[in-house]
């Protein structure tokens, strides 16, 4: 039996064969399903965890603008974006790894450590009707802050140029997905 307190996403494989207690979906229902015969490790289930929200995006922008001739003008932007309950979507249907199977990705040609170490999973799934279990979660934070500096001159005798710096920083703790 598995047992499970989330409803499955819209675009999720649908299992008109499934028996659920609660059906899946009914809201605060703890549904416990059977999986039917047949049901190979092939098969992919997606669900959101029980406290999964609708994320936010708050956006802000100011702008000061300064003529220097009429044909040319110069400007400085500050740009900020709040990203809060971002979604990520493990796959939870893994062991849980041993500490000392890692894997780390190196460069051939130059030894350069490319990523690692991470968790190397071994052996079969918890759950081996699934091959995959993604859950849905709401748990990803993000800023985003720049500073835009613009140089601009309209079409005059023939030239005409639009210049742009900026400086950005990108910051979340978790999106992977």
């Amino acid at each position: 039996r598995l047992r499970g307190g989330s409803r499955v996403t819209a675009a999720s494989p649908v299992f008109p064969t499934t028996s659920c207690t609660p059906a899946l979906g009914t809201p605060g229902g703890d549904s416990v399903c059977t999986i039917p015969a047949g049901v190979t490790g092939s098969t992919t289930f997606s669900l959101f965890t029980p406290d999964y929200v609708r994320p936010l995006i708050h956006m802000g922008d100011l702008e000061i603008q300064h003529s220097l001739t009429p044909n040319m003008s110069l400007s400085a932007s500050y740009l900020v974006s709040r990203g809060q309950r971002l979604p990520l979507f493990p796959d939870i249907n893994f062991n849980i790894p041993d500490p000392s199977d890692t894997v780390t990705y190196i460069d051939d040609a130059t030894g350069t450590v490319l990523g690692g170490p991470f968790p190397f999973f071994t052996g079969s799934r918890p759950i081996s009707a699934f091959s995959t279990i993604i859950q849905a979660q709401s748990v990803v934070n993000s800023w985003y802050n720049a500073f835009v500096l613009r140089f601009n001159r309209r079409i005059s005798q023939g030239l005409q140029f639009d210049s742009h710096l900026t400086i950005s920083k990108a910051l979340d703790d978790g999106q992977t997905s």
